[in-house]
């Protein structure tokens, strides 16, 4: 299995109220169709820990996103969900780390 994990920043000025709910309710549904995508997971940070982004933005949540093997992430982001997805991070985020993940499962 290869994994990304993604942190997202709301777009400056946005309510915390309005970024989980255009993810849950807008975003994650379009991700969701991505080709290939065996699973997908949304967490918010309920915390007030200092979770930021090289640039200092403050990260308000991340996804887990599995696929079969990195060309099957690569084939997904490659498609049109892929590209509508992209498309879509921008209108509720200013700015999107993402990073690929070892998994090891303890229990």
């Amino acid at each position: 299995m290869f994994k990304i994990s993604s942190y997202l920043v709301p777009k400056a000025g946005m309510k915390v109220e309005a970024f989980r709910d255009y993810w849950l309710n807008t975003h994650g549904p379009l991700a969701a169709k991505l080709p290939g995508l065996i699973s997908y997971h949304i967490c918010f940070i309920d915390s007030d820990a200092a979770l930021t982004t090289p640039n200092g933005g403050k990260v308000a949540g991340y996804a887990v996103l599995e696929f079969a093997d990195a060309a099957a992430m690569a084939a997904a982001f490659a498609s049109p969900e892929g590209q509508a997805t992209a498309a879509d991070i921008k209108i509720f985020t200013q700015e999107t780390l993402r990073v690929s993940l070892t998994d090891n499962k303890v229990v």
